[in-house]
């Protein structure tokens, strides 16, 4: 459910499924057993970590809506989509929003209009493409530059 649970070893908030999922629990005490065994995990673990929060950082700290906007749409796609993208390699930036705009606006601190606002600035700046819920990010690389944060690799 998160990265929070570390510090105090368990999570104790609750999670709503957007879309059919798969959960997989991994008890803290064997998470760090993973990390010390096999280094490349651990690092693999941090970096998920570190850019997980740099991307928090960017929704939360003073970010006007446009950078809110980005910031959400590169997560959701890195945390969701980009795994089957990969996987299908023709999917590459295409996915669909599980959250009405009414929900991402709650969500970013924003309101629906001016979420419609941000997408269709996007749309125009040539950066995504949006058609109802489906999206695809035609420029990943400008939009990671626009919050000022490195494309991972």
């Amino acid at each position: 459910m998160g990265f929070r649970a570390s510090s105090e070893k368990k999570y104790t908030g609750n999670i709503i499924a957007l879309e059919d999922s798969i959960v997989c629990t991994i008890k803290y005490d064997e998470l760090e057993k993973m990390a010390e065994q096999y280094p490349d995990f651990q690092k693999n673990l941090l970096t998920a970590m570190s850019q997980r929060l740099n991307t928090q950082d960017v929704t939360i700290l003073n970010a006007t809506a446009k950078e809110r906007v980005i910031a959400f749409l590169l997560q959701t796609f890195t945390r969701i989509y980009k795994p089957q993208a990969n996987a299908l390699n023709a999917l590459k930036g295409v996915f669909q929003l599980s959250m009405s705009r009414d929900e991402i606006g709650a969500y970013l601190g924003l309101n629906a209009e001016t979420i419609s606002r941000m997408l269709t600035e996007l749309t125009e700046e040539n950066l995504i493409k949006t058609s109802g819920k489906h999206v695809e990010l035609i420029n990943q690389e400008a939009l990671y530059t626009k919050i000022d944060i490195p494309m991972p690799q």
